[in-house]
């Protein structure tokens, strides 16, 4: 990057810092450089830093909000997170928070939709999908799901699936 490149990402960074009151981190994320990056290349040319910014206000995530788009209209919760300008892990906080239950990725159009209903010591054949360990698959469904499950290779196209906790 030459002078003339370097100067003119400095100028932009001084404007998001001085005019629109981004913090040294936000700078740094948005240019994808440390935040001491950002703060040796501001003392080095003179920018004077703020002593103390205000923090940005909190966002409130009411039940009522969070209900209208994660459950009624079936969003993401990264589309959640998008719309209500927060993190994914702020949502999920949250969520837990008021109580509403967390989907499973890809939960609305869940593949196997019984292995979550096994009762304790219940056995499902299921074709072996085509992928290289089915086995973690089903291991990592049945996790998130809050069960233990037994997987044994019944030959190469099918599987047995027993519930164990």
């Amino acid at each position: 990057m030459n002078k003339q490149e370097q100067a003119i990402i400095l100028k932009e960074m001084r404007r998001l810092y001085l005019k629109k009151e981004w913090t040294l981190q936000q700078i740094a994320d948005y240019y994808n450089v440390s935040k001491t990056t950002v703060y040796n290349r501001f003392t080095k040319n003179g920018i004077t830093l703020q002593r103390k910014r205000r923090r940005p206000e909190k966002k409130i995530l009411d039940r009522k909000v969070l209900t209208k788009l994660y459950e009624k209209e079936k969003l993401s919760i990264l589309k959640v997170a998008a719309r209500l300008e927060v993190s994914c892990p702020t949502v999920v906080k949250k969520l837990k928070r008021h109580g509403i239950e967390i989907r499973l990725q890809g939960d609305i159009k869940y593949k196997y939709p019984a292995i979550k209903k096994l009762e304790l010591g219940e056995k499902l054949t299921v074709p072996r999908p085509p992928v290289k360990q089915p086995h973690r698959t089903f291991y990592y469904h049945a996790e998130t799901a809050g069960i233990k499950i037994s997987v044994k290779t019944i030959d190469n196209e099918t599987l047995q699936i027993t519930r164990i906790e």
